[in-house]
């Protein structure tokens, strides 16, 4: 299990990125079917152009390659994570995928 980091308080996060290789350390059989599906979700993604601006206006974006995907962010993590997942789920007001 991780480590959770404390930030001090008013300490802002700036933004980030994360790498995930197909390839990589502890790449289970799961975690490459799990990193297919987010790969898939993120090629499907940048077809919608009204996905593409609202989560570009949340501060994120991405690079797809054969093996590997990379998650960046501006900001908060928050805001382009919640925007991520609305857009990949779109869950309706009866909390149906």
């Amino acid at each position: 299990m991780g480590t959770k980091m404390n930030r001090p308080k008013g300490e802002e996060t700036t933004g980030g990125d994360l790498t995930i290789n197909l390839f990589g350390p502890g790449m289970t059989a799961l975690h490459k079917v799990g990193l297919a599906g987010l790969w898939m979700t993120l090629e499907a993604l940048d077809r919608d152009a009204d996905a593409m601006e609202r989560l570009r206006k949340a501060g994120g974006s991405w690079d797809r390659t054969e093996d590997s995907v990379t998650l960046r962010w501006k900001g908060k993590p928050e805001a382009f994570f919640n925007a991520l997942f609305d857009e990949s789920f779109r869950v309706d007001i009866n909390g149906f995928f």
